[in-house]
């Protein structure tokens, strides 16, 4: 995820995707296709750590449009937060690779509007340039996100 907190790594950006909006089975949010801020208005929600970029994009977007969650549960990380969702403890924003993981165990996943790009790079090691093959899975990465993007876009229309 960028950024990074080592800027001096060589990195190559790979297409951002969506934060999605992850759900405890069963919520009454889960009826809804696509979820805006005003929707998150007293709902229990579980953040990301304070003074994380993610954490300071998501509550800006709240902000804006003058949303009160309540801020109960803080974590670092995106698997932690979707465990508690699972459990029914609140509801959140994330990375769409791990809602993915957790759409099976428990866990709803929705669109969210405006848009809150994840944004993420390869990271390869100072000394060395990255090799044929490193470049060759970025490439199929690159690829394979745009496809993905593109599906989650296709879906909006």
């Amino acid at each position: 995820m960028i950024p990074i907190a080592h800027s001096g790594l060589p990195s190559l950006r790979l297409p951002p995707l969506p934060r999605v909006a992850v759900l405890p089975a069963g919520h009454r949010l889960s009826a809804k296709e696509v979820l805006e801020p005003r929707d998150f208005e007293g709902e229990t929600f579980i953040s990301l750590s304070a003074g994380s970029t993610s954490r300071h994009l998501i509550d800006q977007i709240f902000q804006r449009d003058d949303v009160r969650r309540v801020l109960r549960v803080e974590t670092t990380l995106s698997e932690i937060m979707c465990g508690m969702v699972s459990s029914g403890l609140g509801i959140a924003l994330c990375d769409p690779f791990t809602a993915q993981e957790f759409a099976t165990r428990g866990v709803v996943v929705r669109r969210f509007v405006p848009r809150i790009d994840f944004e993420f790079a390869a990271v390869f090691p100072v000394q060395r340039s990255p090799s044929p093959v490193a470049l060759d899975l970025v490439e199929t990465m690159r690829q394979a996100l745009n496809e993905f993007d593109g599906l989650l876009r296709s879906v909006d229309e």
